[in-house]
């Protein structure tokens, strides 16, 4: 397919309903159309745009490029959202995406998809589809200790987390939230992917795939020192040691008595627990098995999709 039979079927996309519209989240906002393309690879590794045949795989980057081009000069009137299939050529793709300054919009992981998004100036709605989630769990490994915080809107202790901004890795987001949550500095050489949570919740129009990564980070004598809780989230934190912890109840037993929601200590009955969630990999560090976690690195597929 040459490419203006590609202008052509852009034409034919732009015609026959691939432009939508989607209402504003505020109600005094015009309703706001969006023109959405979806790109694809076939099994013989031909670009595929919306069923139409982009070229052969020797020139897939040089087209693309062609192609976002085209699109963007010719629909400067609305927002431009790119879908793509995620493959081992999605880095090539994002590359161009951040060429013509698009920005990631939404992910799918269970349809493996990625939507980049043009705003043209203009507001569009916030999807609410899948949700990605960070943790670090912060090891002491001579002395055996994890660092464990007290949200204050949470009934749980936990580890320095948060949720992944758009357009940022998991392994970012990790890094910033225990800066902004603990004033920890993390090496990002250092800080390694331990986990991958994933659940469904209900969401205001549609389920949300929630997806949660969590990260290792070995933490020093240092780092202790210059650990300060951010009042606004964090109401208390504390170094706990593994042995204290009952990895089947998630409960604190401290030398004066259970760990409490409040940070002091008293009986079993008004103990505060961890997470369930961290449970197995802290019963792991605690017999000294070995914790399969691979360094990540700082691009957005090999953090924010995990298959």
């Amino acid at each position: 397919m040459n490419f203006n039979k590609l202008k052509l079927s852009v034409v034919i996309i732009f015609l026959t309903g691939t432009v939508f519209g989607l209402s504003s989240q505020n109600e005094n906002e015009a309703c706001v159309k969006i023109l959405k393309i979806h790109v694809d690879r076939d099994s013989y590794g031909k670009f595929i745009v919306d069923g139409d045949e982009l070229e052969q795989t020797t020139d897939y980057e040089k087209n693309f490029f062609q192609f976002i081009k085209y699109v963007q000069k010719n629909h400067s009137f609305m927002p431009i959202i790119i879908s793509l299939s995620v493959d081992k050529v999605h880095l090539k793709l994002q590359h161009v995406m951040k060429l013509f300054n698009f920005s990631m919009y939404h992910t799918d992981n269970l349809k493996r998809k990625i939507e980049y998004i043009y705003m043209n100036g203009r507001k569009v709605p916030e999807p609410d589809t899948t949700a990605v989630g960070t943790n670090v769990m912060c090891i002491k490994l001579d002395t055996k200790e994890v660092l464990l915080i007290k949200d204050h809107q949470k009934i749980f202790l936990s580890v320095p987390g948060g949720y992944v901004d758009r357009g940022e890795t998991a392994q970012a987001a990790a890094i910033r939230e225990c800066k902004e949550e603990v004033n920890l500095i993390v090496n990002p050489e250092k800080i390694k992917l331990a986990g991958i949570f994933q659940k469904i919740d209900k969401g205001e129009r549609q389920e949300i795939l929630m997806s949660s990564f969590l990260f290792m980070y070995l933490i020093t004598d240092k780092d202790i020192q210059k650990l300060k809780p951010e009042e606004d989230e964090v109401a208390w934190f504390r170094l706990v040691k593994l042995s204290d912890i009952n990895m089947n109840t998630g409960t604190v037993s401290m030398v004066k008595g259970f760990l409490r929601a409040d940070g002091s200590c008293g009986k079993e009955v008004d103990a505060v627990k961890i997470h369930p969630n961290f449970l197995p990999i802290l019963a792991k560090i605690l017999k000294g098995d070995d914790i399969k976690s691979e360094k990540t690195q700082p691009e957005l597929e090999s953090v924010t999709y995990i298959f």
